[in-house]
């Protein structure tokens, strides 16, 4: 029994040429309706421009958060933003990298000792805190010299 031949879509079979879809209508009142008004495009190009913007504030603002947090040895640890570009500080989704910014900061003291932080850490006691002290009686003393 022989094989009919598969049927062609509609739109190939009235262009006659098999292979090729037909062109287009070239309905200028169909292209217009699918169009917008030039006033409504640039309310929304101005409103994506303004939330853009203000994605940027929130992600400098969580940055600046997460290191000031996270740089504790440097004396300012907004150093780490002037001396390290941002981007090293960002991981692949785009936020903060904690891992990163520890690793900055270690690589920017190696660089630049003098920016770490010099408030003393440990016991800064002066003297030997190991015994404690007796407090001084003025009768005491009278009282052993009389002896």
């Amino acid at each position: 029994m022989p094989e009919a031949a598969a049927p062609q879509p509609v739109g190939l079979q009235e262009a006659g040429r098999g292979d090729q879809p037909p062109a287009p209508p070239e309905d200028t009142a169909e292209a217009e309706a699918k169009t917008f008004d030039e006033a409504y495009v640039k309310n929304l190009r101005d409103e994506s421009a303004k939330h853009r913007r203000e994605k940027k504030a929130l992600a400098d603002r969580l940055l600046d958060t997460t290191v000031t947090s996270t740089a504790v040895d440097l004396a300012d640890p907004a150093d780490l933003l002037v001396y390290v570009d941002r981007a090293e500080l960002v991981g692949e989704d785009g936020l903060p990298d904690a891992d990163l910014i520890l690793i900055a900061m270690n690589s920017l003291l190696e660089k630049k000792p003098h920016l770490r932080s010099r408030q003393p850490r440990g016991s800064i006691d002066q003297g030997g805190r190991g015994q404690e002290i007796e407090t001084f009686s003025f009768n005491d003393w009278l009282k052993s010299a009389s002896r």
